[in-house]
């Protein structure tokens, strides 16, 4: 256990004594106070606070002298107290244990966020040790603004969340490292230039013609910075495209130093991240829910779809077409199958041509699709039925000849007492029904 040589007051009393005066050892006190806000906080065994230094006060969000008397419960968020009670009550139940034989883990800062004056919510990391056999604890606490977004960002990235909010947490991250009230994020990932952060600043300026001077200037990742903000780009892992652009009103005269810098480019490279793994993410999904022949719905995606569908009440009735092509078989046969596969992509085309947009089309089967049209009543699936059968007028043009192509639809509305398998097998009998007559 330390001893201190000056009281409290005194040792962190940095505007009223002189390093000079003080020796080397307060003078190390005081450019501490100075230049690192940090709270110090002593707690009975109890957690009231008993003593703090004068920069708690600025840490915690109300005057130092507020703080003596109170309990840490009346402090902390109560989602945070679930982490950090059970550990504290060990400690102080143990606390020559403790003193005797400290944990073996180094010194962890726990994220928590403290109650202001003005009533809110103050992120900042929390760590702890035993003062004495009594039970005391004397905390240690520091702004965590950037500590906790940075967080934010990490759990949402590694959580399935979408790109736009974790977009909307790196903005908000850019403005806790920088301490600024507002930052702009913009991107075109999608077509045309996204602004995502406040939409009421003329620091950004025209987003579409950002990007566009970004591009045009060789795909620099430099900083650019003059007397009213600073753009950092955001590239791709292999320095050959541009995801976006991260934009803040200018915080210092001069533009960024070199850790300023060191900061811009671990948040343009978390960014980068989060517009790599969104893509990842995207060709994935491609992937898993896309027939790799003819690109509509594979058969458990459109299953999936249409389950969706079904559920939701603006979405009934649910009409299911049920498309088979006629003598497929013969076309394989006389043809090939790369004639085959050629004609069911030309098939899978002419039936999205002929849906609406908000229907869905799948392909269930060798040379079966299916179409869930929410919305949909029986009399339009017969207009819809008709649509498909006109599609196959014309026949197939191939790249050596052409080919004639028919199709069967069956049709089956969904009712009330209906169960998906039910709607499923109408649909599939009502196709077999009209196969005869075609």
């Amino acid at each position: 256990m330390f001893r201190l040589s000056a009281s409290p007051a005194d040792l962190f009393a940095v505007n009223t004594i002189r390093a000079d005066d003080l020796g080397l050892e307060l003078g190390v006190y005081q450019a501490f106070g100075d230049r690192f806000t940090c709270a110090l906080i002593l707690l009975e065994s109890d957690l009231r606070i008993v003593w703090t230094n004068p920069a708690a006060g600025e840490v915690l969000g109300r005057p130092s002298e507020e703080l003596l008397g109170m309990n840490v419960l009346d402090l902390v968020h109560s989602d945070d107290l679930d982490q950090i009670m059970p550990m504290a009550l060990e400690i102080v139940g143990q606390a020559a244990e403790t003193l005797d034989e400290p944990a073996a883990a180094s010194t962890v800062e726990l994220p928590v966020r403290v109650l202001s004056a003005a009533g809110t919510w103050v992120p900042v990391s929390v760590t702890g040790r035993v003062f004495d056999e009594s039970g005391r604890l004397l905390a240690v606490i520091r702004p965590a603004a950037e500590r906790h977004a940075l967080d934010r960002v990490l759990d949402e990235m590694s959580g399935g969340v979408s790109l736009e909010r974790i977009l909307e947490s790196l903005v908000t991250l850019l403005c806790a490292q920088f301490q600024v009230d507002d930052a702009w994020l913009i991107h075109d990932h999608d077509g045309g230039a996204v602004v995502i952060g406040s939409d009421a600043d003329p620091s950004v300026g025209q987003p579409e013609a950002l990007l566009a001077e970004i591009r045009d200037d060789g795909l620099s990742g430099d900083v650019r910075a003059d007397e009213h903000r600073w753009v950092a780009p955001v590239l791709s892992a292999t320095q050959e495209s541009l995801f976006a652009a991260l934009v803040l009103p200018s915080p210092r005269v001069g533009g960024p130093n070199p850790f300023d810098n060191h900061v811009l480019r671990r948040t343009t490279n978390l960014t980068s991240l989060a517009f790599t793994r969104a893509g990842d993410d995207r060709l994935l999904h491609h992937a898993a829910t896309t027939d790799h022949l003819t690109r509509v719905l594979n058969r458990r995606a459109f299953e999936s779809q249409l389950a969706q569908h079904a559920l939701r009440a603006d979405d009934f009735p649910v009409t299911l077409l049920f498309v088979d092509v006629d003598r497929f078989k013969l076309v394989n046969d006389e043809h090939g199958h790369r004639a085959g596969d050629e004609v069911l992509v030309a098939v899978a085309k002419r039936i999205c041509a002929s849906v609406r947009s908000r229907d869905s089309v799948g392909r269930v089967g060798g040379d079966e699709f299916a179409i869930s049209c929410p919305g949909m009543s029986h009399e339009h699936a017969e207009v819809a039925r008709q649509r498909l059968h006109e599609a196959f007028a014309a026949p197939i043009k191939l790249k050596t000849h052409d080919i004639a192509v028919s199709v069967t639809v069956g049709v089956a509305t969904a009712n009330d007492e209906d169960d998906l398998e039910q709607v499923v097998d109408r649909s599939d009998a009502d196709m077999y029904a009209h196969k005869p007559r075609r």
